[in-house]
C-alpha cells in the first residue's frame, strides 16, 4: 500500500499504474484524483506527489532511457525518447503536452503488460531486459494512441514484395 508522498523528482522516468484505492496526485502543479486503472508518466525534471491516499496500491515502473534504446543514455525527456525511437508515432502528437496527463486503461491491456513485467522482474530469467523493453514500448504506443487525434491515420508500412527469379532459381526481396 502506498501512503502519501511529499513533492519529489527523479533521475529516471516513472510509469505509475493505480491497481486499487484512490489518491490526489499532483504532477507539475496539475492535481488529479486517481482511481484503479489510471496511469501516468513522470518525466525527468517533473515533480509529483501523492496526498489523501485511501487504500492506494500501484505498480511503479522506474526506467532509464536506455531501457528502450541503448543509444539513448543521454536522453533528457520522454518526448526526446519517443521522437528518437518511435518517430513514426510521435509525429502525430507533436505539440501535445502528454507527460502532464493521466490516462485510463479501459481494456486492461496496460495493466496486464505491467503485471507481466512484475512477474518477469521477480524471475529475472534470461531475456528479461528484452521482455521489459518490448512491453514498455507497447505501453508507450498504446498511450500514444490515446493522444493522437482519431482523424490522423498511421501510415501503413509498405510490405516487402517477394519475387522469384526463375532463371537463377533464387529468391530476392525488393
Amino acid at each position: 500500500e502506498q501512503g502519501d508522498l511529499q513533492r519529489h523528482d527523479h533521475l529516471f522516468f516513472e510509469l505509475a499504474y493505480i491497481t486499487g484505492g484512490t489518491c490526489e496526485h499532483t504532477l507539475n502543479d496539475i492535481k488529479t484524483v486517481l482511481h484503479r486503472g489510471d496511469y501516468f508518466f513522470v518525466d525527468l525534471g517533473s515533480t509529483h506527489r501523492y496526498e489523501n491516499s485511501c487504500g492506494l496500491t500501484l505498480i511503479n515502473c522506474l526506467f532509464l532511457p536506455e531501457a528502450i534504446d541503448e543509444t539513448m543514455r543521454c536522453c533528457l525527456s520522454l518526448n526526446e525518447l519517443l521522437q528518437a525511437c518511435l518517430v513514426r508515432y510521435y509525429r502525430m502528437i507533436l505539440g501535445a503536452n502528454w507527460t502532464d496527463g493521466v490516462f485510463h486503461d479501459e481494456d486492461g491491456r496496460v495493466g496486464a503488460l505491467l503485471g507481466g513485467m512484475v512477474q518477469e522482474y521477480r524471475q529475472m530469467q534470461f531475456g528479461s531486459a528484452e521482455i521489459f523493453r518490448g512491453r514498455l514500448t507497447e505501453i508507450l504506443i498504446l498511450t500514444l494512441r490515446k493522444i493522437a487525434p482519431e482523424r490522423t491515420p498511421i501510415p501503413a508500412a509498405k510490405p516487402w514484395k517477394r519475387r522469384s527469379c526463375i532463371s537463377t532459381g533464387t529468391t530476392r526481396t525488393t
